[in-house]
């Protein structure tokens, strides 16, 4: 995963082991792309907008853990070409390349998404989750947090065991009323009750 390398050099959550991948991060956080620089990235490469334009085999095939040691050296290459899929209408925009956010994008309706992925996954939400089979095999392929991975049962399906975040029905019932009587002021959040 490598998240934590954007962390401080001497923060606690860098030599955390098992929370995280299983390995210790050394590394800094890599440096930051300048808006020209991607622009000198993107002034040979041609893009076709479209659903009839894209490769005939777009599924994402899931890469070994060995496989994955291979490639990240490439991962940290900002010079591939495979790093864009298109270019954005803003970089258009006389100034993109002198802003220093270029991804600060729609912030209100990021914030919704992230709120509603976070409370489906505490509440355990069907559909609305992130913690499902998909993402449990992920840290199978991964090698990590062995307390996680689904187990076989005799009839062939999977059982995930509980998360650390998992809520009782009493837990989510405390939860959900907190969230119905929350008083805010004007303007701060849309009637979440």
């Amino acid at each position: 995963m490598g998240h934590q390398r954007w962390l401080d050099g001497n923060h606690k959550f860098r030599f955390q082991r098992t929370l995280f991948d299983g390995t210790e991060e050394y590394r800094g956080a890599p440096q930051q792309t300048v808006g020209s620089e991607i622009l000198f990235m993107l002034k040979d490469i041609n893009f076709s907008y479209g659903k009839m334009n894209q490769p005939p085999n777009t599924k994402s095939k899931r890469i070994s853990r060995d496989e994955s040691d291979d490639e990240s050296d490439e991962e940290d290459d900002p010079n591939e070409a495979d790093l864009w899929k298109k270019i954005s209408i803003f970089f258009e925009l006389p100034y993109w390349e002198h802003n220093i956010l270029r991804h600060n994008l729609d912030v209100m309706h990021i914030e919704k998404n992230v709120c509603e992925n976070i409370i489906g996954t505490i509440l355990n939400v069907d559909g609305k989750s992130k913690d499902n089979l998909q993402s449990r095999l992920d840290l199978v392929d991964m090698r990590i947090r062995r307390d996680l991975h689904p187990q076989v049962l005799p009839n062939g399906k999977y059982r995930l065991p509980p998360s650390i975040f998992l809520m009782s029905k009493e837990e989510k019932e405390v939860f959900c009323m907190v969230l119905k009587d929350i008083k805010v002021p004007d303007a701060y959040a849309s009637n979440i009750s």
